[in-house]
């Protein structure tokens, strides 16, 4: 996938409803580990709930002046590898539905669980994560679809400003699968 295509298959501005705003790439930073290698695949869709994607793989938007985000990146893998990354996305979610991460020296406990909505495609995954400080209040909640074709894989997140408004993650997910679909089609 060339970076024209890429740029093809990910939302824009002008895909959304004119109250959300792109932001800037995601900052450097560490990879969030955790101690069990089948929750890693969890840990790094933290990082972009987080901080958004590296600026070559995504883009990352907020709603007007609230905290509602959302993060969406595209990924070329070589050979079988699109498939192994969901089938350990999927084993992720299967074995590890709760783990702790460090992000900036606090420890972070994380949930996960599978939505019950319609597969957006035959090898796909849709959970919601969400993540709170040890001891604290959650902090983050969000929606999360990851789709391959072929051997492209989407990965989008939604994050309401409001833990308990999670109508927005179904339309801007479906939009954000229409345009990679039609995008890895062409």
């Amino acid at each position: 996938m060339t970076a024209t295509q890429r740029k093809a298959a990910l939302l824009g501005e002008a895909d959304l409803p004119t109250e959300w705003r792109e932001l800037p790439p995601g900052a450097e930073r560490g990879a969030l580990h955790v101690g069990d290698p089948v929750c890693q695949p969890l840990a790094s869709l933290l990082g972009d709930m987080l901080w958004g994607p590296d600026a070559d793989v995504g883009k990352r938007f907020r709603h007007g002046a609230g905290e509602a985000h959302i993060s969406t990146r595209v990924v070329a893998y070589p050979g079988s590898a699109a498939r192994d990354h969901v089938a350990r996305l999927s084993g992720a979610l299967d074995g590890c539905p709760s783990f702790t991460t460090s992000l900036q020296g606090l420890t972070m406990n994380v949930r996960a669980s599978r939505l019950l909505m319609p597969r957006l495609g035959t090898d796909s995954e849709t959970f919601r994560l969400s993540a709170g400080r040890e001891g604290g209040p959650l902090n983050v909640q969000s929606d999360v679809v990851v789709l391959r074709r072929g051997a492209e894989v989407l990965s989008f997140q939604y994050s309401p400003t409001d833990p308990s408004d999670h109508e927005g993650f179904d339309p801007l997910a479906r939009l954000a699968k229409d345009k990679f679909v039609k995008a890895t089609r062409d």
